[in-house]
């Protein structure tokens, strides 16, 4: 009898275990797609996203917001730490592919100019852009990249890279210190919407087609034993989440309401 019992537990034990998942993200956040909310929850569209492909799959996530490299770090060495398998809202590198199964993509960032309507108006700021973008004085942070602004719009003037934050920068543009900047305009609106920032109500932005979407993905770790079935459950229930249409319900209610 009391082998029976010991055989249950065990049983149960590990039944519960492989329908629980451990996950991590970044704790320094990525709004509106994952940062902790008032009550230090973990909160924004991935973090309800895969709540709700794991309800598909019957499993129970468990999400931490700790920092950045441990995160990634402890995936990739799943196999010895067991700690956690998956981080979400991840963009591609060759050396994480070799690392971790990749997810089709959960979401796209976009380039966009922010300006102060004080200045420009919409039109003037299209005009610019079109035909004479060095007439802007171009603002960006401290030790970012910003190649970019030569090798997409052309830009050849000095950019002032004074500015400690992006919110720092939009203070300055709304000031009139600078014209412009370009970054990926969701995590703006998604700082705001957290009051991480207060953005100031002058500050608009014009999308810039010129540069590609940045995909972001689900990472699952390559030394999980069920690493290639998690990946492969997870792509179905993406895929039958954008047919039925929860995923553009949900992205609506975290990203786009956001951003109107």
């Amino acid at each position: 009898m009391k082998k029976i019992f010991v055989l249950i537990i065990f049983i149960v034990f590990s039944y519960a275990k492989n329908n629980s998942i451990n996950i991590c993200d970044d704790n320094a956040g990525w709004a509106p797609y994952s940062y902790l909310n008032k009550n230090k929850k973990a909160s924004g569209f991935s973090i309800a996203l895969i709540k709700e492909i794991f309800k598909r799959l019957n499993m129970q996530p468990h999400i931490d917001m700790i920092p950045w490299k441990r995160c990634v770090y402890l995936v990739e060495h799943f196999d010895k730490t067991h700690k956690y398998e998956m981080f979400l809202d991840g963009s591609y590198s060759k050396e994480r592919a070799q690392k971790y199964y990749q997810s089709l993509p959960i979401y796209y960032t976009h380039q966009a100019l922010f300006y102060s309507d004080k200045k420009f108006n919409k039109q003037e700021i299209k005009n610019i852009i079109k035909n004479n973008i060095n007439k802007l004085k171009m603002c960006d942070v401290n030790g970012y990249q910003t190649e970019h602004y030569k090798k997409v719009l052309g830009y050849t003037r000095n950019i002032d890279k004074s500015a400690q934050s992006t919110f720092m920068v939009l203070k300055k543009i709304s000031k009139g210190r600078c014209d412009a900047i370009v970054c990926s305009q969701e995590p703006i609106y998604g700082g705001n919407m957290i009051e991480q920032f207060h953005l100031p109500k002058d500050i608009k932005r014009i999308e810039l087609k010129q540069y590609k979407p940045i995909a972001f993905y689900i990472w699952v770790a390559k030394t999980s034993p069920r690493g290639k079935e998690l990946i492969t459950k997870i792509n179905k229930v993406l895929e039958e989440m954008k047919k039925d249409g929860t995923y553009q319900k949900l992205y609506k209610k975290y990203v786009l309401d956001e951003m109107e």
